[in-house]
């Protein structure tokens, strides 16, 4: 299943519309946004989502290309389409190991624009030059210069591996920033975009009349897909899919929805599709993690790896739970330290799930935006967790399935050793939710219908496994026996919830033992018995 008018490696505007490829109407909100009064502007958002594609919608809206947007939204207003030099920066091409080499870079991004404008003769002082440039063309056009940075970050969180490298960089970064105050009647409008937003020492800490558009409500749909766009400019992409797979629309768009929907950037309940899964899905028909296949950035498995019991105890079954944080807690992060719920807010692991307030303190809940994400970070974290390589752990998880779905209880436990055994002596870590982590991600990836850490009047279940006529309820310890494990499900009742499902409810004990890196021990017992109770 291939569309050629999808538009999955275009991400130039000029391009997209005259090679009559789809493009999302996004242009009321870029109206609102031009025409705002601000002067410059600083938009986040994660890879993949569309920051491109908005950064040369602006510059073709500035050069007065008006042709190229009949029939688009900003086109039925007044906007007059006043022509402004645009100075366009892809900040990836000034991504260099060094600060020396990043200088050069952005040296080199500079002679660009100054050939394009016949502007010559500038200082070799990298803030100098940048600001004579933006002076010399608003001389020689009489208009105010538009600047559109894109990748702000790039040479940045390129170099997190290396703290030292990545300040001095920060350092370069803030000073080339900062022109843009200090040229600000040269200028007609700045936008920057990028994934991360930085705290305490920040590259942007010079730029007092800054905007930052990235949980303001107004940009909620700047970026990626809400629903009915969705389903108006992709019907038949949504028809197709049908058809393929005999699939009412319905189910098509239901799928759709648990897949790659969920984003919410904002206190303003609107939640957006990754147009990149989405635009991967109507090219090739299949529901995965294509988001994931692109690339997970460095630097955020960096920070999951950098702390041996941090990584110990990161479980992914914790992100559905929705934990509560004010604004502050992840909406920034300092290059020194790399918190992982800031990473994971701004990458896009996690979104805003709910909002509320408490004695008017702003409260955010966070958690998994969607099925692709979960699995995604599932498998970010194997990936780093584990000695076997995908293919084996693709065929691992399928002997753990075939074994809990045809009740080989024995089989089981030793597809599971044999899991544990292949985590690296160095990561090893001596704690019960270490290894109901592990356990809970293979799980998950086999497939299972698996809910972890779920809530009852007795307590909280460690795992909770349901197939169609049976009910698993898993309990792990560490430091205590099988039958402890057992009993806690017995004694707090953890089955009552599951009584009138129809299903037989089976107990599962696992004990595990830390110093042998392996399940020391493990008990099932039928709790409820669905054939007895008939």
């Amino acid at each position: 299943m291939f569309s050629k008018d999808t538009s999955l490696s275009i991400q130039n505007f000029e391009k997209l519309i005259r090679e009559k490829r789809i493009y999302v109407d996004k242009t009321s909100p870029i109206h609102a946004l031009i025409d705002s009064g601000f002067e410059a502007c600083f938009f986040s958002r994660p890879r993949r989502f569309g920051k491109s594609l908005t950064l040369t919608t602006i510059e073709a809206i500035f050069q007065g290309k008006k042709e190229l947007f009949t029939g688009l939204a900003i086109a039925k207003t007044n906007y007059a389409w006043p022509v402004h030099p645009v100075i366009r920066l892809d900040m990836k091409y000034a991504a260099q190991v060094t600060c020396e080499a990043a200088e050069r870079g952005l040296h080199g991004l500079l002679d660009s624009v100054a050939t394009q404008y016949g502007c010559v003769g500038h200082s070799q002082n990298i803030d100098d030059k940048f600001r004579q440039l933006i002076h010399d063309i608003h001389v020689q056009t009489q208009r105010g210069v538009v600047v559109l940075i894109d990748e702000y970050d790039k040479p940045l969180i390129d170099n997190l591996d290396n703290i030292a490298e990545a300040q001095k960089i920060q350092g370069l970064l803030k000073r080339f920033y900062g022109v843009l105050k200090s040229a600000s009647e040269d200028l007609r409008f700045v936008f920057i975009t990028g994934v991360s937003k930085f705290s305490k020492v920040s590259v942007f800490s010079d730029l007092n009349h800054l905007t930052d558009l990235t949980m303001d409500p107004r940009c909620a749909e700047l970026v990626g897909m809400t629903e009915p766009e969705l389903v108006s400019y992709y019907s038949a992409h949504i028809d197709a899919i049908a058809t393929a797979k005999g699939w009412s629309r319905e189910r098509v768009v239901d799928n759709i929805r648990q897949w790659y929907n969920g984003y919410r950037f904002s206190k303003q309940n609107t939640r957006v599709y990754n147009p990149w899964s989405t635009l991967s899905l109507f090219s090739t028909g299949d529901f995965q993690e294509h988001w994931y296949t692109t690339g997970i950035p460095k630097f955020l498995i960096d920070a999951i790896n950098r702390d041996k019991e941090a990584f110990g105890v990161v479980n992914p079954a914790d992100f559905d739970l929705t934990q509560t944080y004010t604004a502050g807690q992840f909406e920034a992060y300092d290059i020194s330290t790399l918190q992982l719920i800031p990473l994971l807010f701004q990458t896009g692991f996690l979104t805003i799930k709910n909002y509320f307030e408490v004695s008017n303190i702003p409260l955010y809940q966070l958690g998994y935006p969607n099925t692709e994400v979960r699995n995604a970070f599932v498998q970010m974290v194997l990936d780093v967790r584990l000695t076997t390589d995908a293919g084996g752990r693709v065929m691992l998880t399928y002997h753990m399935q075939t074994a809990l779905q045809s009740q080989q209880f024995e089989t089981l436990v030793s597809h599971l050793n044999a899991l544990i055994a292949a985590i690296p002596g160095n990561l090893h870590t001596p704690r019960e939710s270490y290894y109901h982590s592990l356990i809970h991600m293979v799980f998950q990836m086999s497939g299972l219908h698996i809910r972890s850490e779920e809530w009852v009047s007795g307590g909280r279940m460690d795992t909770v496994i349901e197939e169609p006529d049976y009910i698993y309820i898993f309990e792990f310890k560490f430091g205590a026996s099988a039958d402890d494990a057992v009993a806690q499900i017995q004694q707090r009742g953890y089955a009552n919830k599951f009584r009138y499902t129809g299903k037989s409810v089976v107990a599962i004990g696992i004990s595990v033992n830390c110093e042998k890196k392996s399940i020391h021990e493990w008990r099932r017992v039928v709790l409820l018995d669905a054939q007895l109770s008939r």
